[in-house]
């Protein structure tokens, strides 16, 4: 649980949740900043920040395939008819 507390201080501080009770924090993350607070914490978890926070499995799939390596297909003749 301190991991929690040091992850909630952290990015309380950064997203101005200092002070807050859950129920404005709850208001506060979904009408203003769910998708940079989400787009943050991937960011932190795909760099190795965060190595015992789990994100859920859809989410996990998505960043897995974000990170794959973008393989060129170089196009041939066939692809210009």
């Amino acid at each position: 649980m301190p991991e929690v507390l040091s992850h909630l201080k952290h990015y309380g501080e950064e997203f101005g949740w200092v002070g807050m009770d859950e129920n404005q924090l709850q208001e506060d993350w979904r009408k203003n900043k769910k998708t940079g607070v989400m787009f943050r914490v991937c960011h932190d978890l795909v760099d190795g920040k965060l190595p015992e926070f789990t994100m859920p499995s859809h989410i996990m799939a998505a960043l897995d395939f974000l990170n794959e390596p973008i393989e060129k297909k170089q196009a041939g003749p066939e692809a210009l008819v």
